[in-house]
């Protein structure tokens, strides 16, 4: 199978991107899941409300989508008041 997207993945908070970085092709199947390591400070994030937003773009062009288009994102809280380190360490 060959794969055609990237996953990029950004942190912000109160709607400022604090970090931003990609994961790479990934090979995952559909319906299965997968864990991966994003390494950043969470007390850095304390102190207000942010968000990890892990999106899939087209990493080449192709008949119906030229590269860097977003197939689909997902978009987690981190912080709102209080930062849960279970999710990021």
């Amino acid at each position: 199978m060959e794969l055609y997207s990237d996953k990029q993945r950004k942190i912000e908070k109160n709607g400022v991107a604090v970090y931003e970085g990609s994961l790479g092709a990934m090979d995952i199947d559909p319906q299965a899941t997968a864990t991966y390591r994003i390494d950043f400070d969470m007390s850095t994030l304390e102190g207000g409300n942010a968000y990890l937003t892990v999106s899939a773009v087209q990493n080449c062009d192709t008949p119906w989508a030229k590269r860097g288009y977003e197939i689909g994102f997902e978009q987690f809280v981190l912080c709102e008041d209080q930062c849960d380190s279970s999710i990021i360490d």
